[in-house]
């Protein structure tokens, strides 16, 4: 919606090229860092204990190791 009625457009022309580029490529390492946690072995386990109820996997421990091994 915002975008088919050009408000975005308008919004993103205000602003300056290089203040523009600035805020694009931290949202765009943001967008990536979020991706490489959510597939990494932690991110998984920690969606896997989201899902699962802790008492019937001890998902906790585990996570609990792999996060700081030593």
């Amino acid at each position: 919606m915002l975008n088919k009625s050009g408000f975005i457009d308008a919004v993103c022309s205000q602003i300056p090229e290089e203040e523009y580029n600035f805020i694009f490529d931290g949202i765009t390492e943001s967008i990536e860092s979020i991706y490489k946690y959510k597939n990494s072995v932690v991110g998984m386990l920690e969606a896997i204990s989201m899902s699962y109820d802790s008492s019937s996997m001890d998902l906790d421990a585990i996570f609990s190791k792999i996060s700081d091994p030593g």
